[in-house]
Formats: structure tokens, C-alpha cells, sequence
């Protein structure tokens, strides 16, 4: 598999990071962002790459499971991922971005999810183009406003 296919529209972790709180505030990828524990692996995707700094050379060379060094590695786990999701969003057709109600203009939950595992359907600058409305609509729900 080539590097570009393995990397399944792979999202910088500093982009990603962004889009954190409102995973958080829709209850979307709770294992990947390490708020449940994992039944599968040493913690969640995403909270391993926060403490690798989004190394992609660190998550193809650690194991999922620390007492399994020679299993599956972050990085194919994160390949598996989000083969899986992108392959059921195109079956289902399912949209990518809210087109209505309180978070239209942002990711739907499954893409939010694919976020948490640093990967996208939209280009970065779709995701970039989103980040004030994202911002707003995290910052009105912290203070209370629907």
C-alpha cells in the first residue's frame, strides 16, 4: 500500500486538535479521545498521538497493545479505521458537513469521528474554513445558549 493511500486524507494533528471539544460536546470517538477506556488496545487513537506529538513514524512503529509488540501498529489501526468509515459513508451516501440545526456548517458526527483519528473526507482547508463556526458554536454551548 502506497504512502498517500495509507494516509486516507490524513489530518495534522494541530488541525484535528481543533475540532476536539466539539467531539466532546456531540459525545462522539470517547475511546479515541480517551474519555472510555478501550477493551481493544493501550488507550484511545487520538490520545496516543497527542502524546507522540501526531508523529506518524511513532504510530507505524507502536503497537497497540504494549504486551503485544509485534501486533498491529496505531498507524494500520488508524488505516483499518478509517477505510471502514469512509467505505460505509459512500454505501450509505451519507453527508459529510450539518446542513441544518444547532451545528450546521460542521462536521457530522461520523466525520468528527474520523477527525478524532486524523483523517477527513474534507480537504484541510474545508476543515480550516470551519474552525470559527466551530469556535462559536463550542464557545455558545459552554455559556449556556442553545
Amino acid at each position: 500500500m502506497s504512502a498517500n493511500k495509507e494516509a486516507y486524507n490524513y489530518v495534522p494533528l494541530e488541525l484535528a486538535r481543533q475540532f476536539e471539544s466539539l467531539a466532546a460536546l456531540r459525545g462522539v470517538s470517547k475511546v479515541a479521545r480517551g474519555e472510555t477506556a478501550s477493551t481493544q488496545s493501550d488507550g484511545g487513537f487520538f490520545e496516543t498521538s497527542k502524546r507522540v506529538d501526531g508523529s506518524i513514524e511513532r504510530l507505524r512503529n507502536m503497537p497497540i497493545r504494549k504486551a503485544d509488540p509485534h501486533g498491529q501498529t496505531w498507524w494500520q489501526r488508524r488505516a483499518n479505521f478509517c477505510k471502514r468509515h469512509r467505505a460505509q459513508m459512500l454505501s450509505r451516501q451519507e453527508r459529510v458537513v450539518e446542513t441544518n440545526g444547532p451545528f450546521k456548517g460542521t462536521p457530522r458526527r461520523r466525520e468528527l469521528g474520523m477527525l478524532m483519528w486524523q483523517c477527513s473526507n474534507l480537504s484541510l482547508d474545508e476543515l480550516r474554513s470551519m474552525l470559527p463556526l466551530v469556535g462559536q458554536i463550542v464557545r455558545e454551548r459552554a455559556a449556556g445558549k442553545k
